[in-house]
């Protein structure tokens, strides 16, 4: 979903920031904030999206969100993200001086989140509703992004 701008960071950057603002924004819009281990760094990212799409002259043109999404899903796709998002910023931004790193980029993974998320996957039997509805809001928030990558101008 978001091979432009791997494929062509220099070029997709904007687009990129953009889709992640209206992505987590929309995962987030009905959700219960306290209900989630992610649930204080959403504001944080969103921050500074808004920081580096304002900085690029850039804004983010919002999505529908689908309802609420299971808490347990939220974080999967949130704390996910953000190991990946660490990867890309190693791969992309190597080189670069700190501050030309976006501040998005500049946020540290927090592994012990990840593996708190973990350890409560680990508590929920695969074969229950519970563990359906998490696999279907997991892929309905896939879902939201796939949106709002779609939604972004260039």
């Amino acid at each position: 979903m978001f091979d432009p701008f791997l494929n062509d960071p220099d070029s997709n950057l904007g687009w990129y920031l953009a889709a992640q603002r209206a992505g987590l924004s929309a995962l987030f819009r009905d959700q219960k904030p306290e209900q989630a281990l992610c649930a204080e760094l959403v504001p944080d990212l969103i921050d500074r999206l808004d920081h580096d799409l304002q900085q690029m002259g850039r804004r983010s043109y919002a999505v529908v969100t689908p309802g609420p999404i299971d808490p347990v899903a939220c974080d999967y796709l949130v704390l996910g993200s953000r190991l990946g998002t660490e990867v890309i910023r190693r791969k992309l931004f190597a080189s670069a001086e700190r501050k030309t790193v976006p501040s998005y980029f500049q946020t540290v993974s927090d592994t012990n989140l990840w593996r708190e998320h973990c350890a409560i996957l680990d508590q929920i039997d695969p074969t229950t509703a519970r563990a359906r509805t998490i696999i279907k809001d997991v892929r309905r928030g896939f879902r939201i992004f796939e949106t709002a990558a779609q939604s972004q101008q260039d």
